[in-house]
C-alpha cells in the first residue's frame, strides 16, 4: 500500500472513529473502490491572513463557526488547484482543528495545513 493511500485511509479512518474530527468534509464513500488510488496534488499551510485570502477569492463569508467557514474554505480551494479532478482536503492541524471540540476552539488565526487529494481510478 502506498504511503500516501496508507495515511488518506487513516484519516478516514479516524473520521469515522471520532465523527467530531472531520465531519462534513471528507464524504465517507470518497476513494473506497479498492481499485482506486489517492494521490496527493497539493499541500497547503495557510496563515490566517492567507486563509482570508483564499475566503475573499472564492467568496466565503467569515461565519462565526470558524471551523466550518475553514473547512469550506479548504474545499473550495481544493478544487481550484485541481478543478477537473474533485480534489478533496485532508487537514492535519492545527490541534485546535482536529480535536473534538473544534467548533468552539478554532480559529482563522490559528492557520491550516494539510493536502488535497484526488481519488485515481484506473483506466479501463
Amino acid at each position: 500500500m502506498s504511503p500516501i493511500r496508507c495515511l488518506l485511509l487513516c484519516l478516514a479512518v479516524s473520521a469515522s472513529a471520532s465523527p467530531a474530527v472531520a465531519h462534513d468534509i471528507v464524504p465517507a464513500d470518497w476513494c473506497v473502490d479498492e481499485n482506486a488510488k489517492p494521490e496527493r496534488v497539493a499541500a497547503f499551510k495557510f496563515d490566517g491572513g492567507q486563509i482570508r485570502d483564499v475566503m475573499d477569492k472564492c467568496g466565503i463569508l467569515e461565519g462565526e463557526d470558524h471551523f466550518h467557514t475553514v473547512a469550506n474554505a479548504m474545499g473550495e480551494w481544493c478544487r481550484i488547484v485541481a478543478p477537473r479532478q474533485d480534489a478533496m482536503p485532508f487537514i492535519s492541524g492545527p490541534s485546535s482543528f482536529t480535536d473534538k471540540d473544534h467548533h468552539a476552539r478554532y480559529r482563522i488565526d490559528n492557520g491550516i495545513m494539510g493536502i488535497c487529494a484526488v481519488c485515481v481510478r484506473p483506466s479501463r
